[in-house]
């Protein structure tokens, strides 16, 4: 049976929630929406470049927000690269006088959406990263959620880096949203920029089927300086993977163009949408859930990878899991310690806890559950 790949700011804050640290939010979010979900209709003008994402316009809603992903599974055993950019988005500012871009999403700057820094700057090709020595604090970029569950986790980061001073990074895989080297799922890769630019590789472990790769600024006293980044992955043929591609707010229509010039033998390209509600001061008044997974056919036949099944509810001895879908599940306390933790895929599971609040992840599926 098919798992479900969905990435919701839900997921994003209640992950960074077990971290304890600060979530990046966008997009519908809420516990309780007003607005109706839009009606996803076929995917229009698809080629090799692009589609046209449509849906039916909702009544009380003057804008949406629209998720593209990638679902890829390899035609034959190859490398697959997650990302793969030389931050000509960048276009402001030099490394003589850096164009600060502070905290945020990274979307046209990046030519993915969801990337997440927390101290940056822009300097005209090369992306920037805050160090706390000449900065107010060490700079932080989070990548959108992967699945990097293939090849045994194993994946590897490339760049290009150099830096004014001295500057020491750190890249690894996490479930976490910017908490550090200290919530890495497997190995940390640390490197000494030098002032002069060099080419860094660095193989890394520890990537599971819903995990963000993280670099952080952790040493010295300057700034650091990128290019060109990948992060791939080897696969097998059949093996399968899914993908942020694009994020966009609308205004009050009824379709988006995605262009998907990128696109490489193994791709399907899947979106949901949302309907969100603005004041003319652009705080948001009102907003829907995300509608199911549709995939985007050649012939504009719709697919959808309907929400997931699984439950999670307290019971005089914990907390029962109820996974159809044969799942990974992870439990979680308040204070983000894994304390429960099953890959078998059973479909019923009794975790026996004490009174507390947790947080219960069931494949892509988080739930938060007081017993």
């Amino acid at each position: 049976m098919n798992k479900i790949y969905l990435l919701t700011a839900m997921l994003l804050v209640a992950a960074a929630a077990m971290a304890g640290v600060s979530a990046p939010q966008r997009g519908p979010q809420k516990l309780a929406h007003g607005l109706p979900v839009p009606v996803v209709k076929p995917a229009t003008n698809v080629s090799d470049t692009g589609f046209t994402a449509n849906w039916e316009k909702v009544s009380g809603a003057n804008c949406y927000t629209v998720y593209t992903y990638i679902r890829h599974k390899a035609p034959a055993d190859e490398t697959y690269y997650f990302y793969n950019d030389d931050f000509s988005g960048f276009k402001y500012g030099s490394i003589e006088s850096p164009f600060d871009i502070g905290w945020g999403w990274l979307d046209g700057y990046t030519n993915r959406s969801n990337w997440y820094v927390y101290g940056a700057y822009s300097c005209h090709g090369v992306f920037g990263l805050y160090n706390k020595k000449s900065a107010e604090q060490n700079g932080m970029l989070m990548s959108p959620m992967y699945s990097l569950q293939n090849n045994n986790g194993k994946f590897t980061v490339t760049f290009r880096a150099k830096t004014t001073g001295t500057a020491t990074v750190a890249v690894f895989a996490t479930e976490y949203l910017m908490a550090g080297p200290s919530y890495a799922l497997g190995k940390v890769g640390k490197v000494e920029l030098t002032k002069e630019w060099a080419d860094y590789t660095l193989e890394l472990d520890g990537g599971i089927q819903g995990c963000y790769v993280e670099l952080d600024m952790v040493g010295g006293d300057s700034n650091a300086y990128f290019d060109n980044m990948t992060i791939s992955q080897p696969m097998k043929a059949g093996d399968e993977a899914m993908l942020v591609y694009d994020f966009v707010e609308t205004g009050d229509v009824s379709s988006h163009d995605v262009a998907t010039g990128d696109k490489v033998a193994g791709d399907v390209y899947w979106y949901q949408v949302a309907s969100l509600k603005r004041l003319s001061s652009g705080s948001e008044l009102d907003d829907s859930n995300y509608s199911d997974l549709v995939e985007v056919k050649q012939e504009g036949a719709v697919c959808a990878l309907k929400a997931s099944a699984a439950r999670a509810y307290a019971t005089a001895d914990g907390v029962a899991v109820e996974n159809p879908e044969g799942a990974d599940v992870a439990v979680y306390d308040a204070g983000g310690r894994e304390v429960y933790a099953s890959r078998d895929g059973a479909e019923k599971q009794m975790v026996v806890l004490p009174s507390g609040v947790y947080v219960v992840k069931v494949g892509y599926k988080v739930m938060k559950v007081m017993k």
